[in-house]
């Protein structure tokens, strides 16, 4: 439950069976490369465990999520993958600017931001599977600030 409470309201639970196929067949694959872009995370020890996912999105309102496997937090991994999809999203995709969200109070999420260059917006109120959690963090990252912090890196 640790990562299914963060998810939006939207997303079933608990997973029905045969769910994760019908979500891969119809709100995944129709979009891929159009409005959606998403990456499965493998170690190079064990190319064919999925431990994670990366979904880039058309969006006024989110442009990326993102989940890891629980015991592989911690260990960088997500800071890692994150930073060719944006630059995907800025170089080959042309976006401007990108929007992020997650649920107020999951602070490994809202690190993972900061350490790529986003900035804390503010907040909005949002339906999330845990009932607990009722407004989510709102960050943005301009095409300029992240050509900026490369050029901080090199």
């Amino acid at each position: 439950m640790t990562i299914i409470r963060h998810l939006a309201a939207r997303v079933p639970w608990p997973y029905p069976q045969g769910g994760v196929q019908d979500f891969i067949e119809t709100h995944l694959l129709p979009y891929q490369g159009k409005s959606n872009w998403c990456w499965g995370l493998f170690l190079k020890s064990a190319p064919k465990d999925l431990i994670g996912s990366i979904e880039i999105r058309l969006s006024e309102t989110d442009n990326r999520g993102f989940w890891l496997a629980k015991k592989y937090w911690g260990k960088g991994y997500m800071t890692e993958a994150i930073e060719p999809v944006t630059a995907y999203a800025f170089k080959d995709l042309n976006f401007d600017k990108m929007i992020f969200t997650n649920a107020k109070g999951n602070h490994r999420s809202g690190r993972i931001k900061e350490k790529t260059g986003a900035r804390f917006k503010g907040l909005k109120p949002v339906n999330f599977v845990d009932p607990y959690y009722t407004e989510a963090e709102v960050w943005e990252l301009t095409k300029d600030e992240y050509l900026l912090s490369l050029s901080k890196k090199t």
